[in-house]
């Protein structure tokens, strides 16, 4: 860890990912125009000091706009990672400790999400659920919880094999310093 936080792209990169956050939950503070406001006398207006992004055709400002737009790329994204990572752990945990046929039907399932590209297989359940950001997000967290799914359920696997092997063994014992006639 201490390690980590020496290396300066890492520090870089950390300090754009808490910038972007809190660009994003100060939007109201932070933005110099209302992002709906509209301003026809100021429509494309090029980057100014007034106006650093500048204006639409509309005269929105853009750089209000664009923070304003952070906090719904934000909840996309984390709503779709949260999905994913749920569904990934429940289904992995399930797989590597149940083995057997939730283990097959899960593992069949997974080579089937592996066997298509990430975007493609993005963009057609995007496509089969529809427009929206609900759906937008749904399909973002399938493509991301196969990897999960995956993660997990190879880490479980052995567990239950060592879980199986200190019961096995717990009842051999039993049955060997037990006394009977």
């Amino acid at each position: 860890m201490a390690e980590t936080l020496r290396n300066r792209l890492v520090l870089i990169g950390a300090g754009i990912v808490v910038a972007m956050v809190l660009l994003a939950a100060c939007a109201g503070v932070v933005t110099p125009y209302d992002p709906t406001e509209m301003k026809v006398a100021d429509a494309l207006k090029p980057p100014s000091t007034a106006h650093p992004f500048g204006t639409d055709r509309f005269g929105r400002d853009v750089l209000s706009r664009t923070i304003y737009g952070s906090r719904i790329a934000l909840g996309v994204a984390l709503s779709s990672i949260t999905i994913a990572f749920v569904a990934g752990t429940l289904l992995g945990l399930v797989g590597g400790y149940a083995g057997g046929w939730p283990d097959l039907a899960i593992g069949r399932l997974m080579d089937v999400l592996f066997s298509f590209p990430t975007l493609i297989l993005a963009i057609g359940i995007a496509a089969m659920l529809g427009p929206g950001l609900d759906n937008a997000a749904l399909a973002i967290a399938v493509v991301y919880a196969r990897r999960s799914t995956s993660s997990r359920r190879s880490g479980s696997a052995p567990v239950r094999s060592a879980w199986s092997f200190a019961t096995s063994s717990r009842t051999s014992w039993r049955l060997s310093s037990c006394r009977c006639p």
